[in-house]
């Protein structure tokens, strides 16, 4: 359910394509350095922009340098170092992973016990940090869960645990206490930014999850009448509304730097996304 939110590269600047990769490679590297390297395979744009939205907030000089990777160890790659904002997007990417592998055995997929195990050591050292989110996501998401196990019918109700899932990722770093008026923004982006998540997602994988007899939330809103360009027209004058709402809120915050990046993302990238995925091209989500 993650990996959907990325930026529309072509449309990136030469210096601001080469700082979204400085972020993306130093949240790879730290994911090496502070858990274990194979974990790196986890990595989505997701938690690319979350980094990038809250080092905004600060006016802190980015720190960059080119260095060589174990993945790409010819040319050397942009790397972003010594960045609260980026540690902190590590420290949830475990969070999130782990309760990503847990969802996926829950549906039935086979799990590799040893990614697992990685996954379960790294999430109890990033719950240390930050217990009170760590909280909020698994309280969240045992709801979604137990709606969806319910078969519950409503788009709203499910999309709005994981819009609280993504509320508690984005509004849990520590610094953003001290930031009414950024905090109350980003709470708004980022609920919307989760039932958006979720509702992409449903979209994206209609068709598997009927032939899979999974529980998606567009099947079970009508019904079981499996009419897919009936769903497909309701959920888009959804997705189009939280997109809305998620430009007004962004609008609200005091930008600090890479402004070009993050309009890319927000008022470019999610929404060619959704036309994307509304088209049938979409399942392109692992942020590689």
């Amino acid at each position: 359910m993650i990996g959907y939110v990325e930026a529309d590269k072509p449309e990136l600047k030469v210096r601001e394509f080469d700082v979204y990769n400085g972020y993306y490679c130093g949240l790879c590297k730290a994911v090496g350095s502070d858990y274990s390297q194979i974990l790196r395979k986890s990595l989505s744009y997701d938690m690319v922009f979350l980094a990038i939205l809250l080092a905004s907030l600060s006016n802190k000089e980015d720190s960059i340098e080119r260095e060589h990777c174990v993945m790409h160890h010819i040319a050397k790659k942009p790397v972003l170092h010594d960045e609260p904002a980026l540690d902190y997007s590590v420290d949830m990417m475990m969070i999130l992973g782990y309760e990503k592998y847990l969802d996926d055995i829950h549906d039935g997929e086979k799990g590799h016990s040893f990614a697992g195990n990685l996954l379960s050591n790294a999430t109890k050292k990033a719950e240390q940090k930050y217990p009170e989110v760590s909280e909020k996501i698994k309280s969240s998401l045992k709801k979604l869960y137990e709606l969806e196990d319910a078969g519950e019918k409503s788009l709203d109700l499910t999309a709005q645990c994981f819009g609280d899932v993504m509320e508690a990722v984005f509004t849990g770093y520590e610094p953003l206490q001290d930031m009414e008026v950024e905090k109350r923004a980003i709470s708004i982006l980022a609920k919307n930014l989760g039932m958006w998540i979720y509702l992409i997602d449903a979209v994206d994988d209609f068709d598997d999850d009927i032939k899979n007899s999974q529980y998606n939330p567009l099947i079970f809103h009508h019904e079981g009448k499996i009419d897919k360009e009936e769903a497909v027209k309701e959920a888009e004058a959804l997705l189009y509304h939280y997109l809305g709402e998620i430009s007004k809120a962004y609008d609200l915050l005091d930008i600090k730097k890479n402004e070009g990046i993050l309009d890319n993302i927000i008022y470019l990238g999610i929404r060619r996304k959704t036309d994307a995925v509304l088209i049938g091209k979409g399942n392109d989500k692992n942020g590689k």
